[in-house]
This record gives structure tokens, C-alpha cells and sequence, in this order.
């Protein structure tokens, strides 16, 4: 998409609330005199990253179109830019994956963003995954922690350790 006539790349996330931008990001739109919606969002991992405000942006998509976004900027985050689902259901969009696009209607008119998917060779078999933070346990405590555990698709069962911790265990 273009903005302030620069190429940028912007993501699709269904899966993410709120529109985000990175720091990066506040030279290409203007400043929106309202307060931010939250003062910190959750990141990969729980981790917490603080909003610096918000942002309105005006993007050219590859038909001309004029799609204008408000987004959170997102302090320790520079060059991502994520259309959440508040735009997406602020506009009553629709991501049409076998067209690969995103619609939506706005005055009158469709609006069309249409995006990629990437898949690699493995389709989608290997997952990465960030690691926010690494916690040191001290010994002969208890702490509460959570664990994910890579499983077959669909296989259920319990996670247990493979050392004993004594009376935890």
C-alpha cells in the first residue's frame, strides 16, 4: 500500500484487536487528538508494550483507492504495520481467501485491499515461535508456570515432566 508516497508493507491480522503501527510509522500519518483505547497491548508471549498514541493514516491501495486507517503506535516496535480487527469490523470487512482479498463498502463503493499468503514448503507444518522472556527458577521453590507442548493434530492428553521435583510432582 502506498502512504505518503512510500511503498509500505502492511499486514492483515485477524487475529490481532487493534490496529498497530510501529514507531517508524509516525512520520508517514498525523496524530489523532483522542486518547488511545489502551495504554499497553499484550505482545507475543504476555509480554506488554506501550501505546504512544494514535495515529491516522491516509494509503493508496493498488487500484487508487483511498483506504484511511487509525492505528496504535506501538513503542519498541519501528516497521510493522497491522489492520486488526477493529478495522476490519468497523467497516463490516470481509477476507475473501480464495480471491485473496479484503473487502468492504464505504460510501457507497467497494473497496478492494487485496493481499498474499505465504506458504513454504512445509505448509504449514512447523510453526515459529518467539521466546519473550526466559524465567530462572530458584531450586526448592514453587512457581506456578504455564507450558506449551507440541502435540500431534488432535492427540489430548496431560504434560509431565520427565524429571521428578519431589513433593511438587
Amino acid at each position: 500500500m502506498g502512504v505518503s508516497g512510500v511503498q509500505r508493507t502492511v499486514k492483515l491480522d485477524s487475529g490481532a484487536r487493534y490496529t498497530v503501527a510501529g514507531t517508524n510509522g509516525v512520520a508517514y500519518g498525523d496524530r489523532v487528538s483522542c486518547t488511545a483505547p489502551v495504554d499497553f497491548l499484550e505482545g507475543i508471549g504476555g509480554l506488554l508494550l506501550d501505546v504512544v498514541g494514535v495515529w491516522r493514516f491516509v494509503m493508496m491501495n493498488v487500484f487508487g483507492e483511498t483506504v484511511t486507517v487509525d492505528a496504535r503506535i506501538i513503542k519498541g516496535c519501528e516497521g510493522e504495520f497491522l489492520i486488526g480487527v477493529d478495522f476490519m469490523r468497523s467497516h463490516e470487512a470481509v477476507m475473501d481467501f480464495r480471491e485473496n482479498e479484503l473487502r468492504y463498502r464505504e460510501n457507497e463503493r467497494l473497496v478492494v485491499i487485496p493481499f498474499r499468503t505465504f506458504e513454504g514448503p512445509t505448509s504449514g507444518r512447523i510453526a515459529a515461535v518467539r521466546v519473550a522472556r526466559e524465567t530462572h527458577l530458584t531450586s526448592r521453590s514453587v512457581t506456578p508456570i504455564e507450558v506449551a507442548v507440541v502435540a500431534k493434530n488432535g492427540e489430548k492428553g496431560v504434560f509431565v515432566p520427565t524429571t521428578r521435583l519431589g513433593s511438587v510432582m
